[in-house]
């Protein structure tokens, strides 16, 4: 991924190049921006059959993914070697 995004400036007495650099957002801060906007549609007021409720089930499913194995057989723990 590129540091640093080109895109032209708006036109002003301030703008002494014709290009404004814009770094990229930090990747949590999208992924958390995605996630409140997804969490959005839980409220239920959305058609049924609705893409993005569908979306925040798959990720429910996946980030409670961990946590739902209680009831299984304990996995073994990785012997440490010292």
């Amino acid at each position: 991924m590129a540091d640093l995004t080109v895109v032209p400036c708006a036109p002003g007495p301030a703008a002494s190049e014709p290009n404004c650099y814009i770094e990229p957002a930090q990747a949590e801060d999208v992924l958390f921006d995605q996630l409140e906007w997804l969490v959005d549609h839980a409220d239920g007021s959305c058609a049924a059959g609705c893409r993005e409720c569908a979306r925040l089930e798959a990720v429910k499913r996946l980030l409670l993914q961990p946590f739902s194995d209680a009831d299984a057989a304990p996995r073994p723990r990785p012997m440490l070697v010292a």
